[in-house]
């Protein structure tokens, strides 16, 4: 995998863990609107999905949690690599995958053209891919 596509698949990670924890608000929900009247009979209705809604929250609770991990351990790991990178080249690489800003925003944040902006970032990368091989 080069560094290009490991930059793009964590950059993605964020909304797809956003994803997954609005999905777990809303079984949260049915769960808290199931509890009430199981709590209230005092007995345990097995006819009810209560037990379903919380082995599906546990699940992807537990989905999000390996997906964070991974967000954080390669977030560490970029981070690292991109430390080293020149100061512009840096700041391209971090707004673009670190923090998901659009290209027209960066080249604004560094003062060049969007075509020079592109052109660093493409050096950027070949830095980045000939650290990653020297150090493998």
């Amino acid at each position: 995998m080069t560094i290009k596509d490991r930059l793009k698949e964590y950059r993605d990670l964020c909304p797809e863990i956003d994803s997954l924890d609005a999905e777990l608000d809303l079984w949260t929900e049915q769960l808290n609107n199931c509890m009430p009247s199981a709590m209230r009979s005092k007995e345990i209705d097995y006819k009810d999905n209560t037990g379903d809604i919380a082995a599906m929250i546990e699940s992807r609770q537990l989905e999000i949690d390996a997906k964070r991990r991974k967000l954080y351990q390669e977030n560490r790991i970029l981070s690292g690599l991109i430390d080293d990178l020149p100061r512009t080249q840096r700041t391209i690489m971090r707004n673009r995958y670190l923090v998901g800003r659009p290209w027209k925003m960066i080249a604004a944040k560094i003062g060049y053209s969007l075509s020079r902006t592109y052109s660093l970032h493409d050096k950027a990368i070949e830095l980045l891919e000939n650290k990653v091989r020297s150090s493998q």
